[in-house]
């Protein structure tokens, strides 16, 4: 059936689905295959197969030209049309009117968002400018701008709350940035440039001009100045003393250079373009003005900066400056005595001394260089430095009673065999102690120990060494201000001059160098010296005072040695108006010669004295020597005197035997022993008769001991009674045996040699 159906006799596609389905499948074959048959004839008929495909190509391309030709042609047909007069102005006037009609309304929403854009932009803009320590003026700038988008966005009926939290930031802001420009003025290490800058800037921020400027320049310096005098800051004392000063002098300088003529033409410049085509305000990206300034008004857009430049004259700056220069000495002067008195260091306040008369010399010359008359303050400024310095030396010297307490305390504190103990030479741990680098810590500690100087007495030593230091460094500080060059001002040599020419009676003063280097440096050891006297000779009545009771040898001891090497101090590094030597009181060696340790063996020989005159009887008579025969030998009781005396002075340490120590012994001798030989001549009048011979031998052994004895304690002994026994040759005999034996053994009681 389906070979009889003639497919193109369809004349769609609906008629071939009116047969069954196998029918339409032999359909839908019989259409692929004629198909298959149409594409071979076609292939046949056109060539190769890829040239049939460029052939379809190049038909679809021109069929695309056709179609382009076509819409050129209406475009081309209906632009001609319309270009004619009338029909342009009919687009112009209907463009026109919709602009007016359509945009206006859009147009001032889009001016005050782009206002508050602006404005809302600003805060952050001036927080990360004064956080980034950038440029003041931009800072301002900035501030500007962001008013005059306030008070733009205020005029609206429709004001945004969000406008007055703005506003109240931009206040706070605007403090920030004056207090930020204060610290600009009151910098030292600020160029002159960017206090250029700062001026500019406090100008924009408070609509000043040149002069209220110049004035608040001054305003803030001053109190710069105060500031440093009055506030505690970790800055050390003598730094801040000398930045005040330094502030003064700076500002001296600085004034003529940056005004008048750089500070008007710096605000000059700033009336020549509008801000907002300012390059540095162009590039802030926050701002965005490529898309809010277009929205802007033209008050905005064009609005120029407008300051008053040109109100300040050259005499009118070097008046200010003048005044300004009175209340900043006033303000110095005032300060610098609370400062000064912080300093405690003598050596820095000298220093301290220098910079500030370098400071103040510089100051003037710089003034007198720019024809600005400033106050001489010099005197003033000397005053109160060398009243500083005077109180300081009289506070050094004070430090003396330290001394006094610690001598004082140790005294109060004392532990017996602690306080007094001092290490042996023979001890054991001499021998492990290192001897390297010279043996300096060994060499040191037998030294300490053969002069009894202990932990306890070192303490108060170094407690001497302490203040005598600082004196030695306070004189020296002295010594160097008259080394100290200082040139001569011209300016003050001037006023010096009229002032002499004034006063033609009153006599001519001493150059400023003179002042400075003589007087200043001989008031100073003036006052010091008197200081150091008068503390001294408290000191010295203290020290004698020191000794009372109960006095125990080994106080007794630590004073003298004290003594003994304060003298030794005193003389090797001598300070002005104190002695050379210091005495200690007699009362020590008096009360050195009666402890108990010396005046047991002389009261053991006392009672054996008292023995040998009542026997009346000579001991080792047969060692005398000679024709006549005469002893050569001391008795025996008073050999072992004085060996055991000498053995209990060396028991005190040999450092303490010196001169007045051993005539004190000696003389506590003779007042004991001189007695007792007084007995012996008293009982050779109560002798007569028998036994005369013997009798004459014991007083010849009596006066051999006396002679002895007055040759080791000296002349006191009364022995002229005594020489009566023998005569006048055998008595010179007997005093030669007395030298020689004392010539053999002297060094067998060296401590009383």
């Amino acid at each position: 059936m389906a070979a009889d159906i003639d497919v193109n006799s369809f004349q769609n596609w609906e008629e071939v689905f009116a047969y069954p389905i196998p029918v339409v499948r032999k359909i839908d074959q019989q259409l692929h295959n004629e198909l298959d048959t149409n594409k071979e004839r076609l292939r046949t008929l056109v060539g190769q197969v890829t040239s049939y495909r460029d052939l379809l190509g190049t038909a679809e391309r021109i069929m695309e030209m056709d179609t382009q030709m076509r819409a050129v042609e209406s475009v081309l047909v209906d632009t001609g049309r319309k270009c004619n007069v009338q029909a342009i102005h009919k687009l112009e006037r209907n463009y026109d009117g919709w602009i007016e009609g359509v945009n206006a309304k859009e147009r001032q929403e889009f001016a005050q968002l782009s206002q508050l854009a602006i404005l809302q932009a600003s805060p952050r803009i001036l927080s990360r400018l004064l956080r980034e320590d950038s440029s003041t003026l931009l800072a301002a700038k900035v501030l500007v701008i962001a008013r005059l988008a306030h008070k733009a966005l205020s005029v609206s009926p429709d004001t945004l709350p969000l406008a007055d939290i703005l506003r109240d930031q931009l206040a706070r802001l605007r403090r920030k940035l004056l207090r930020r420009i204060d610290q600009l003025f009151a910098n030292l290490d600020v160029p002159a440039s960017s206090l250029i800058g700062a001026m500019c800037a406090f100008s924009l921020a408070t609509s000043s001009s040149a002069k209220d400027v110049l004035r608040h320049f001054h305003g803030a310096r001053l109190e710069a100045i105060k500031t440093v005098f009055e506030t505690d800051t970790s800055v050390r004392d003598e730094n801040v003393v000398v930045l005040g000063l330094k502030l003064y002098t700076r500002t001296l300088q600085d004034t003529p250079s940056l005004s008048p003529a750089r500070l008007s033409a710096a605000l000059s410049r700033l009336k020549t373009h509008p801000l907002l085509s300012d390059p540095q305000i162009q590039s802030l990206a926050d701002l965005n003005l490529p898309l809010h300034g277009k929205w802007l008004g033209s008050d905005l857009r064009n609005f120029t900066p407008w300051v008053r430049h040109d109100d300040l004259t050259t005499s009118e700056a070097a008046g200010q400056l003048k005044a300004w220069a009175k209340e900043a000495i006033t303000a110095i002067l005032s300060g610098l005595g609370s400062k000064l008195d912080r300093v405690n260091d003598f050596p820095a306040l000298v220093s301290i001394r220098t910079q500030i008369l370098e400071q103040w010399f510089s100051g003037r010359s710089q003034a007198s260089r720019s024809s600005i008359p400033t106050l001489d303050a010099l005197p003033d400024l000397r005053k109160a430095i060398n009243a500083r310095l005077t109180a300081l030396a009289d506070q050094r010297a004070s430090e003396l009673e330290l001394v006094s307490d610690a001598i004082a305390s140790t005294l109060a504190q004392w532990k017996p065999g602690v306080s007094d103990q001092v290490a042996s030479l023979w001890d054991d741990d001499l021998m492990t102690m290192d001897i390297s680098d010279g043996a300096t810590t060994f060499k040191a500690t037998i030294q300490d120990r053969m002069v009894g100087r202990n932990s306890t007495l070192q303490s108060v030593l170094d407690q001497w060494q302490s203040w005598s230091t600082s004196i030695a460094s306070a004189t020296a500080a002295v010594k160097s201000m008259r080394a100290i060059h200082w040139d001569e001002d011209s300016d003050s040599d001037s006023e010096d001059s009229s002032s002499d020419s004034d006063q033609s009676t009153t006599p001519k003063h001493d150059t400023k160098s003179d002042i400075l280097t003589k007087t200043d440096p001989f008031l100073l050891t003036t006052a010091l010296t008197t200081s150091l006297t008068t503390t001294f000779n408290l000191f010295s009545k203290s020290l004698s005072s020191l000794p009372a009771d109960p006095i125990t040898p080994s106080k007794i001891l630590f004073l003298l040695r004290l003594h003994t090497h304060l003298t030794h101090l005193l003389s090797t590094s001598p300070l002005p108006g104190l002695p050379s030597t210091l005495s200690a009181p007699s009362q020590l060696y008096t009360a050195l010669a009666s402890t108990p340790i010396l005046t047991t063996p002389l009261e053991t020989y006392e009672a054996a004295l008292r023995v040998q005159i009542k026997e009346k009887r000579v001991r080792a008579r047969a060692l005398w020597e000679g024709k006549p025969e005469l002893p050569v030998l001391p008795s025996v009781g008073l050999y072992r005197f004085l060996g055991e005396l000498v053995e209990a002075m060396g028991s005190f340490g040999g450092d303490i035997w010196g001169g007045r120590a051993v005539g004190a012994l000696r003389e506590r001798v003779r007042e004991r022993l001189g007695g007792v030989l007084q007995e012996g001549e008293e009982g050779e009048e109560s002798s007569n008769g028998e036994g005369d011979e013997e009798r004459e031998e014991w007083k010849v052994q009596v006066l051999f001991d006396g002679l002895l004895l007055e040759r080791v304690f000296g002349d006191g002994m009364d022995l002229g009674r005594l020489k009566g026994v023998v005569g006048e040759k055998e008595g010179e005999g007997l005093e030669k045996s007395v030298w020689e034996y004392w010539g053999r053994t002297r060094l067998l009681f060296g401590l009383l040699a």
